[in-house]
C-alpha cells in the first residue's frame, strides 16, 4: 500500500516539476527502494 502511495507521489512530482526536479525524483525514489528493502529484510527475519 505504501509503495502505491509512493508511486502516486512521486508521478504527481514528474508532472509538476519541471525537468530539473527530477534528480530529487530520483533520490526520493533511491530512499524508497533502500526502506522497502530493509522492510523485507525485518520480514524474512521474523519468518525465518
Amino acid at each position: 500500500k505504501m509503495g502505491l502511495q509512493t508511486a502516486a507521489v512521486l508521478f504527481l512530482t514528474l508532472e509538476l516539476l519541471p525537468p530539473s526536479g527530477t534528480f530529487l525524483i530520483w533520490t526520493a525514489m533511491a530512499v524508497a527502494v533502500v526502506s522497502g528493502v530493509d522492510y523485507f529484510r525485518k520480514l524474512l527475519r521474523e519468518f525465518t
